[in-house]
């Protein structure tokens, strides 16, 4: 979808995508011109940086998994705005349809602490490595009612805030958590802080957009999360509530 409005000192430009398959609607993405004969230009540059090129994952084994890309026969060239380089972080989509084929009530669901990194290809296929912080991350079996579905992550904000809460259906924030990361192909991590009073951290981006983040405390690990910083304002983490354990050893 595109718009375009005037305004005091100029004309805005705002372009927004919505992924039929997936439902699921992209941030806004406004720009700014002063000279109308620009608006073409750059109302067509605003669309493909608005654009995120998807495909279906026909395989998934362990840490491994196969995607296809939408109409990978048609790209030319690595500039073609639909080209999945390597390094590209992929955000898994599970859809599960009825007889007819239209999705069941909550039936798209963004598969939680999961994401692909693309590491090779063969011909219209993408070889990639499955980074989650569950055990069945993909969903199990496939289907003829069950797409699964990858999207391009494409982060627009700064960071994202990282809540830490108990488990449970009355959640409590955790206060005094330890939060590192680390890359997915190293060992060192990094010690990003500790939870505030409201039991959230900020995560800054990082030269790769995948981290995995892992929480901690009093040298207990409790969860092991992969990130992208920047994709979502929020994300909330429940986890096992240590400080019982702590009051005891103490």
């Amino acid at each position: 979808l595109l718009g375009v409005r005037d305004e005091l000192t100029g004309l805005a430009i705002a372009v927004r995508e919505l992924d039929c398959r997936s439902r699921m609607w992209q941030p806004v993405l406004t720009r700014h011109v002063t000279q109308p004969n620009r608006v073409a230009d750059e109302s067509f540059a605003a669309l493909l940086e608005a654009f995120v090129p998807f495909g279906r994952i026909e395989s998934s084994k362990g840490k491994e998994a196969v995607v296809r890309v939408r109409a990978g026969g048609l790209i030319a060239g690595e500039e073609s705005p639909a080209a999945l380089p390597d390094g590209a972080v992929l955000v898994p989509i599970i859809r599960r349809n009825d007889r007819l084929g239209e999705p069941l009530a909550n039936g798209i669901q963004q598969a939680k602490w999961t994401f692909l990194t693309v590491t090779g290809r063969k011909g219209n296929q993408l070889q990639c490595q499955v980074a989650s912080g569950m055990t069945s991350p993909l969903g199990g079996r496939s289907s003829a009612r069950t797409l699964r579905l990858a999207l391009l992550a494409k982060p627009r904000l700064e960071a994202t805030d990282l809540a830490v809460v108990t488990e449970g259906d009355k959640p409590l924030p955790l206060g005094g958590y330890e939060v590192y990361s680390k890359p997915p192909d190293s060992e060192d991590a990094e010690l990003l802080g500790v939870t505030d009073w409201r039991g959230r951290i900020r995560v800054g981006m990082k030269s790769n957009p995948l981290q995995i983040l892992y929480v901690r405390n009093g040298g207990r690990l409790l969860a092991r999360l992969p990130v992208v910083a920047g994709l979502e304002p929020l994300l909330t983490a429940a986890v096992t509530d240590d400080d019982p354990r702590l009051l005891a050893e103490s």
